[in-house]
């Protein structure tokens, strides 16, 4: 099986389970009137960030998320909001959100990759000092962006890829 099949089959598995799970809660709604002081759908993960500590705040959000009602909320449509501006996600927010934090983790000021001239890719940096949960953070991000079909550019070595598909 391709890797575009394998995306193709992750996007329309995902689809199909968020729009069962927006049934059930609309349902739910319907009989139940006390869900519907909810003011957030429960199928979708929310998270506000700051820009001028996107690293952090991500870290703290995303890294961080518990369980709702036994299901991971990252495998739900995710809503991305930056602080203090206003605009509703409709897939462009949460784009940015990844270009902007795909680029300060690939910033030289963190260490935690180191930039190949003759390939032009990236890869980890042994000697870094940041601890390993923002390396989590970036494996993390990047099951995110293909549970929310965004398309991200990582200009990792393919041997990097294999090592965090192991």
């Amino acid at each position: 099986m391709t890797p575009h099949n394998k995306s193709a089959m992750i996007h329309k598995y995902n689809k199909s389970e968020w729009t069962t799970h927006a049934d059930f809660f609309l349902i739910r709604a319907f009989f139940d009137p006390s869900s519907r002081q909810q003011r957030q759908p429960p199928n979708i993960c929310y998270i506000e960030i700051s820009r001028a500590n996107i690293l952090e705040d991500s870290l703290a959000n995303i890294v961080n998320k518990k369980l709702v009602d036994g299901r991971d909320p990252l495998k739900c449509p995710l809503q991305v909001r930056f602080q203090n501006e206003p605009g509703i996600d409709e897939g462009g927010v949460s784009k940015e959100y990844f270009s902007l934090i795909m680029k300060e983790i690939f910033n030289p000021q963190y260490g935690m990759f180191k930039f190949n001239e003759d390939t032009q890719l990236y890869w980890f940096n042994g000697q870094t000092f940041e601890p390993n949960i923002n390396f989590e953070l970036v494996g993390t991000l990047m099951g995110i962006a293909i549970y929310n079909n965004c398309h991200i550019d990582l200009p990792l070595a393919h041997a990097c890829y294999k090592l965090l598909l192991d």
